[in-house]
């Protein structure tokens, strides 16, 4: 059995640890933030200590904690949303089931375990995305519109400017209008270069029978 002051004792260093990582989620204007994760970390945390006084001195401490486990999978979901045509929320999803497994460490009283992790995670989650930014060229999904009079090899010329290294273009929509004969072109466009809006709006105004250019 756990004493009343070492239940005590778990909470507050599963609260401490939560906030850790929470405030750094936080700072980045994630949906789950402070108060989410030191929430779950206390949770887990007192969800294990029941698990171990109900448990005791004969029975399997694991049950409740295993199911805490599969509870925070649901909640890290609903961190996760489609922004465009990538998916947002991942990593903040992944610090939510790693800070609620965190809090069962606390909970068992491993407080070594638990901060060495939660010291690593902050490591992650801070520096290694400065390395990513520094070192990684990340690619960037943005629709440019092109609406245009209609005529022969219009799109080849299009499709020539859009693919040009560093771009690729990932999707092709087309509507026609037939009364006007004119056609309205969107391209989906993934690249490795953020600042090029300038260079595209430039050289897409050269393209004949161009009446209108959108970049988002």
């Amino acid at each position: 059995m756990i004493s009343e002051v070492q239940i005590i004792l778990r909470i507050l260093v599963a609260m401490g640890l939560g906030a850790l990582i929470g405030w750094e989620r936080e700072r980045r204007g994630q949906p789950a933030g402070l108060r989410t994760h030191i929430i779950l970390c206390i949770g887990s945390a007192l969800a294990m200590i029941l698990s171990i006084n109900l448990a005791y001195p004969n029975n399997d401490p694991a049950r409740l904690a295993a199911q805490v486990i599969t509870g925070i999978g649901f909640l890290g979901a609903g961190a996760i949303f489609r922004y465009g045509t990538g998916v947002k929320g991942l990593t903040t999803a992944t610090s939510l089931w790693t800070m609620g497994i965190i809090g069962l460490a606390c909970g068992m009283g491993m407080f070594l375990v638990a901060a060495g992790t939660t010291i690593l995670l902050l490591f992650v989650l801070y520096w290694v995305e400065k390395l990513e930014i520094r070192y990684i060229h990340q690619a960037v999904n943005f629709n440019v519109e092109v609406v245009a009079a209609n005529r022969k090899g219009l799109l080849k010329d299009l499709k020539k400017i859009l693919s040009e290294p560093p771009r690729s273009i990932s999707s092709t929509q087309i509507t026609r209008d037939m009364v006007e004969d004119v056609v309205e072109i969107t391209f989906n466009i993934r690249s490795t270069d953020e600042d090029q809006a300038d260079d595209l709006v430039s050289r897409l105004s050269a393209v004949k029978n161009i009446k209108k250019i959108e970049i988002s």
